[in-house]
């Protein structure tokens, strides 16, 4: 995980850059999955934009540290695939499908 400091409040930072900075609420010492910025953008909790070529999301350094500085940052609230893969074995079982 980089140094929140190391964040330039003018700077442009793509989705994958940006993910190294938001540590995890699940796991200490770690930085939450780029794919996990991309769902807080669609559900508004980021803004993010385009470039005119239209390839990527890009974040920009003051977003990146108003969303650092809130005070809280989006909890995970799903599943992981493996926890819904386990889901649905258990139901197979339980119904005697498997």
């Amino acid at each position: 995980m980089t140094d929140i400091k190391d964040i330039n409040p003018q700077g442009v930072y793509s989705l994958g850059e940006a993910a190294k900075f938001v540590p995890s609420t699940r796991r200490a010492g770690s930085c939450v999955h780029v794919r996990t910025l991309y769902r807080w953008v669609e559900r508004g909790h980021l803004t993010a934009h385009r470039p005119p070529n239209g390839y990527g999301l890009y974040v920009s350094g003051a977003e990146l540290l108003r969303l650092l500085h809130a005070d809280k940052i989006p909890e995970w609230t799903g599943r992981t695939p493996a926890e819904r893969n386990r889901a649905c074995d258990a139901a197979m079982r339980e119904l005697g499908l498997e």
